[in-house]
């Protein structure tokens, strides 16, 4: 079923109408036809279309049950004979019936009197709950903050969108084109073929951008922990803006060939290597000088 067209052969003889109206006419779910329209709105001035949000009212599953069986309250109050009923029998009527009976207590349909200490309930008068649930439009504002107080009801917003003929109406609907073609250009068929309209507002992708690495937020975390105790951050501003290059060579040795009774890592060591950036959650050599520091103090 193309919805879109049936509501376009809907405007050609009533114009405006809304979406409710054309639900109910066409038998249609109202979200149906909101998507048919919106179809059209995609066609340049094919039809005008204003959203009008409208507040409604549904009954919850209680509600539904008090609008087929009758308020708590007016339960209660069938219930009691002219004589008046004992309280322990009238608990077991109905599921609501303490509900029922605090309600019509409050409503003063009925009152509670005490003969031989056997609690008797007394009748007097009729059912407004379920009359305004039956008409719930007509109820008045403070009807329905009862209702809804109570949960027999529920507010809801519903846009409902009044549609009229726009200014390049027509009943016969012609696809849009999205890509215009070598061979468009080359035979002139452009000129007579319509063009969807490119929204050049329209924002993109947000690049994705600006998260921390997984190793600099447990960092992170560590480090708050550690500063909430106590401890304070390093120096590590003691950077050498030169090497010296018979350091370097110790270094290189030592790595390659091994001394001081080691045998070294037997690989061919870089300094361009050694002095890349690496991600990691702390730096040896100021560790190693904050130790010795602090092993040279007096404790």
């Amino acid at each position: 079923m193309d919805v879109a067209q049936i509501i376009l052969n809907k405007l050609a003889d009533v114009s405006p109408t809304n979406s409710q109206e054309l639900a109910c006419s066409l038998n249609l779910d109202h979200q149906v036809i909101v998507g048919g329209i919106k179809s059209l709105q995609q066609a340049d001035g094919l039809v005008k279309v204003e959203p009008i949000v409208e507040t409604s009212f549904a009954l919850t599953d209680e509600g539904e049950y008090i609008l087929k069986h009758g308020s708590h309250e007016f339960v209660i109050y069938s219930a009691i004979p002219d004589a008046g009923i004992p309280m322990s029998d009238l608990m077991e009527i109905s599921k609501y019936a303490k509900l029922g009976v605090s309600k019509a207590l409050a409503a003063k349909w009925i009152s509670i009197t005490r003969s031989d200490d056997n609690e008797q309930i007394d009748k007097p008068t009729g059912d407004d709950v379920q009359a305004c649930l039956e008409k719930l439009q007509d109820c008045s504002l403070k009807e329905r903050n009862d209702l809804k107080k109570r949960k027999l009801i529920v507010e809801k917003k519903v846009t409902v969108y009044v549609v009229e003929r726009g200014p390049n109406f027509t009943t016969q609907r012609v696809k849009e084109e999205t890509d215009l073609t070598s061979e468009m250009v080359a035979t002139g068929s452009w000129q007579n073929m319509s063009f969807k309209k490119y929204n050049f507002r329209s924002l993109g992708i947000p690049p994705e951008g600006g998260h921390l690495h997984p190793l600099l937020r447990v960092r992170a975390e560590f480090r708050r922990i550690l500063m909430n105790m106590g401890a304070v951050d390093p120096p590590t501003t003691d950077v050498l803006a030169h090497y010296s290059k018979d350091y370097v060579e110790r270094v290189k040795r030592m790595h390659e060939n091994g001394g001081c009774g080691s045998k070294g890592y037997r690989y061919d060591w870089k300094l361009s290597e050694a002095a890349k950036n690496l991600l990691r959650t702390h730096t040896t050599a100021v560790s190693a000088r904050m130790l010795y520091k602090l092993a040279q103090q007096v404790w």
